[in-house]
């Protein structure tokens, strides 16, 4: 995995978003006059809320602005208690980017951000303090906040960072004492340096050709996870830095199993699973998964659990593997009682459809609860869904409100504050949230179009604009599209009986099928079409919500 400064990387984001200029719309103008319409009242909705002091507001408008206008805003949001506006800002005047570069002004927003609990600012400080810029070199204080913004799968290597790093005063010092004891045959050594070579806790960077011979050096010393890592890079290959060799891999994976290494075991089973052509063996597979599993590890264990579900790995659409729920169900409790959110997640689900065993909604919840606690966001989602509808817990809207939010899911969150489900009625954070995951689906926005089309049609956050609603409808090119399209023709002036019926006829047709009869006469033909109408419209919403 390779280290990335979470402050550049924000930092970068509202870059891009502030210096772009705005390309013709590539689902036609129609469609880039409505967005461009519902973004400007978005943003007049915010420029409102930050006159009125709304810290957040003001880091909207400063993703939103270019220059030295989105360093007005971030300042504006930092001194309202915004926390990533720190490091943001402080990221800024250390490069000098849209302001003239200032190291004190810099170190002020890092300290700042670093009592605020930002993220970014926690990496800005701990490369100071690695480094001795504008503060003192303090390697153990480093290594500290470093540790707090790494990745989960990165725990073991900060834990033997942070021990190794502690007694050292300044990162050369450590360096120097990790190299001398590397050639001295220390494998764990050896890793380390292949560790902070690779781009890992914020060291300078170095590619993957400058740390490899580190791995290489800690695998031929005995290190199991060395080993199991280099077999990794050798089954997948790295452009200028090593070829891909199956069997170079297999040896690895192999060497390193051989010390009752889980996850070199579960590269074997990946290894006999991804083989090419009629050298995959299942069998191998769930022999190394079971063996894996037989360690306690939990993520084999869910490997495991997975393939016993469904006869099939993730991907996979032929089964190869046997298929036993009660075992599967077995393997996630104990992954999920090891705390491992993913099998507690998997369990929910098994709990929810009823197998092997009797329906459970309630334990369904308590295992989600559990995974939401752990940041799954999946989990956030479905328990989001039954406070929504009342199964396995009490009905609770707000409750559902906040985990959509917490998760992400911006149309759910979209949905409710158009409805006031769970949260006041805001028809423009509604706009807001349509347009964002609309632009997040970068290659397939389609399927948001209708929903705003259905904010400008009912001027729901933004004015009421039928040929606006019209554009987005057409250009989604989706059942609802048709169908909403065919229910504009209702009030189009000049619209005649004939040309509803056949608006709607056309939009209904794949949907109703041969088991319906439409009435002969034309005014009750009308008003089964818009029956159905309303009726899909329905599902539509409830499905997306």
């Amino acid at each position: 995995m390779s280290h990335v400064n979470l402050g550049i990387v924000l930092a970068a984001a509202i870059l891009a978003i502030s210096t772009a200029s705005t390309p013709p719309h590539p689902l036609g103008s129609g469609v880039g006059k409505a967005m461009a319409a519902a973004k400007d009242a978005v943003k007049r909705y915010h420029e409102a809320a930050a006159a009125r002091g709304d810290g957040q507001a003001a880091w909207w408008l400063a993703e939103h602005s270019e220059g030295g206008e989105s360093v007005r805003w971030l300042e504006v949001a930092a001194n309202r208690g915004v926390p990533v506006a720190f490091g943001i800002l402080a990221w800024r005047y250390e490069v000098g980017h849209d302001v003239t570069k200032d190291d004190a002004a810099s170190l002020k927003w890092v300290t700042a951000g670093v009592k605020a609990g930002d993220t970014a600012s926690f990496e800005g400080m701990a490369d100071r303090l690695r480094d001795g810029r504008g503060v003192r070199a303090a390697l153990p204080e480093a290594l500290a906040l470093y540790a707090k913004v790494q990745p989960d799968e990165d725990e073991e290597a900060i834990s033997v960072l942070l021990a190794q790093g502690r007694p050292f005063a300044t990162f050369g010092d450590f360096l120097a004492n990790l190299r001398s004891r590397s050639e001295a045959g220390d494998g764990t050594a050896s890793y380390a340096l292949y560790t902070l070579t690779y781009e890992r806790f914020g060291i300078p960077a170095g590619t993957l050709a400058d740390a490899l011979p580190y791995c290489v050096l800690a695998a031929e010393q005995g290190h199991a996870e060395a080993q199991n890592e280099l077999g990794n890079w050798y089954l997948q290959g790295a452009d200028g830095a090593l070829v891909a060799d199956r069997s170079k891999a297999f040896t690895w994976f192999l060497r390193a199993s051989s010390k009752d290494y889980a996850p070199a075991m579960i590269s074997l089973a990946h290894w006999w699973e991804s083989a090419p052509g009629s050298g995959r063996d299942p069998d191998q597979v769930m022999k190394h998964l079971r063996a894996a599993a037989m360690t306690g590890d939990a993520n084999a264990q869910i490997a495991l659990a997975e393939r016993l579900a469904t006869g099939m790995a993730p991907g996979q659409t032929d089964p190869v593997y046997p298929v036993d729920f009660a075992e599967s169900l077995l393997l996630l409790r104990k992954a999920a009682n090891q705390g491992h959110a993913q099998a507690m997640y998997f369990l929910a689900l098994h709990l929810l459809d009823g197998r092997p065993f009797a329906r459970d909604p309630g334990g369904a919840a308590r295992w989600l609860e559990k995974a939401e606690g752990l940041g799954h966001t999946d989990a956030m989602g479905v328990l989001a869904r039954l406070h929504e509808d009342g199964v396995g817990v009490e009905r609770n809207l707000s409750r559902a409100f906040a985990l959509n939010q917490k998760a992400g899911l911006r149309l759910r969150v979209g949905h409710a504050y158009r409805d006031g489900r769970g949260v006041a009625a805001n028809p423009v954070l509604a706009l807001e949230r349509f347009i964002d995951e609309a632009e997040a689906r970068v290659d397939e926005p389609a399927e948001v179009l209708p929903w705003l089309g259905m904010m400008f049609e009912a001027g729901q956050g933004v004015a009421r604009d039928e040929s606006a609603a019209r554009a987005l409808y057409a250009a989604s090119h989706t059942a609802a599209g048709e169908v909403l399209l065919a229910r504009l023709e209702e009030s189009r002036p000049g619209a005649t009986l004939q040309s509803r019926l056949e608006a709607y006829r056309d939009a209904l047709s794949g949907l109703l099928g041969q088991a319906f009869q439409v009435p002969a006469d034309p005014a009750r033909a009308l008003g089964f079409y818009r029956k159905a109408v309303a009726d899909y419209l329905e599902r539509f919403e409830y499905e997306a919500q």
